[in-house]
């Protein structure tokens, strides 16, 4: 037996490793209907499991925490959007200030000039009323420019940006 074994070693190895094989691809065969029932099961724990870990409405808590941010987001951008346009407001303003300044100025400047070219006339009755008048038209210029440096002018492109930022700000 020894002698035969010797022999034919090479095709009894041979057919070995082939009843190998077909003895695992007969238990593959077998088995695989049972290994699917236990996939589905395993599927199946493993979903309840998840259900019991995180519960259905954590997705309507998480759409509501998304919502919250959303509006958060949109107020953020609002009041960044309002503080950009008051900056720009406040650079218009100190522009118009200086502006006004630098008139009064010369107002002032021109005035001093007139009075110092021409000599005061002499007292009489009419030329007290021509003073007078000539006093009170400066005196309305001068509250004229005052009331223009107190009361900022109001730019046609503040208005629409104003009133979308109050819309954006009633929306949220």
């Amino acid at each position: 037996m020894a002698f035969l074994i010797g022999q034919m070693w090479a095709p009894l190895l041979l057919v070995l490793v082939i009843a190998a094989a077909m003895g695992w691809m007969w238990h593959a065969i077998r088995t695989s209907a049972r290994l699917r029932d236990m996939e589905s099961e395993r599927e199946t724990l493993r979903r309840e499991l998840v259900e019991f870990v995180e519960p259905a409405d954590r997705g309507e808590a998480a759409e509501e925490y998304a919502r919250a941010i959303e509006v958060m987001r949109t107020r953020e951008s609002v009041a960044e959007a309002r503080w950009a346009e008051l900056e720009r407001q406040l650079a218009e303003v100190k522009a118009q200030r200086d502006d006004y300044a630098g008139r009064a100025a010369e107002l002032e400047r021109a005035l001093e000039r007139m009075r110092a070219a021409a000599p005061p006339p002499a007292p009489t009755p009419l030329a007290r009323d021509e003073d007078l008048a000539r006093i009170a038209a400066l005196e309305a210029e001068v509250a004229r420019l005052n009331a223009a440096l107190a009361a900022p002018k109001e730019d046609a492109r503040v208005r629409p940006l104003a009133w979308r930022a109050r819309y954006f700000e009633a929306r949220t």
